[in-house]
């Protein structure tokens, strides 16, 4: 086995549409392996809005323009995107939070109650001008 090393460019295309690389601060790693290949990490530090608190009775309009609101604030400090959980139980909050853009990034519910986790991980892309190239490509393929 050699030393880690910082990833090639063509290593890091081998990755690249499926490492969630949106982040101007990110680094990819390799460690390669003469006998089973070379192993890339990608390093990266995403804003994650976690855990999330919002009074028992407020209504669910004002939860979406609290975030609305939120959001604003991120794009302009340049921020591109933002993860963040929601507990599995929380159907509704769940949806209405797809319906406004959210992806859901966790794996399936059925995953999920067989692990034991409790929440289901989103990102949340806010300014898709603000993406890298392969994330804007990613996005403008799946539009219809």
């Amino acid at each position: 086995m050699d030393y880690i090393r910082l990833a090639t460019p063509e290593e890091i295309a081998t990755i690249a549409d499926k490492a969630d690389l949106g982040y101007v601060n990110h680094t990819v790693w390799a460690l390669p392996d003469e006998k089973h290949g070379t192993s890339l990490f990608v390093e990266k530090n995403p804003l994650e809005l976690d855990p999330i608190f919002f009074p028992p009775t407020l209504p669910k309009n004002h939860r979406s323009m609290i975030l609305w609101s939120h959001e604003n604030t991120l794009r302009s400090r340049g921020v591109a995107s933002f993860y963040f959980n929601i507990e599995i139980k929380n159907k509704e909050f769940m949806e209405s939070m797809v319906h406004h853009g959210a992806e859901r990034v966790s794996p399936t519910e059925g995953a999920c109650d067989k692990c034991g986790a409790s929440d289901i991980r989103f990102k949340k892309v806010i300014d898709a001008r603000l993406q890298t190239y392969s994330e804007r490509k990613k996005l403008e393929a799946e539009k219809p």
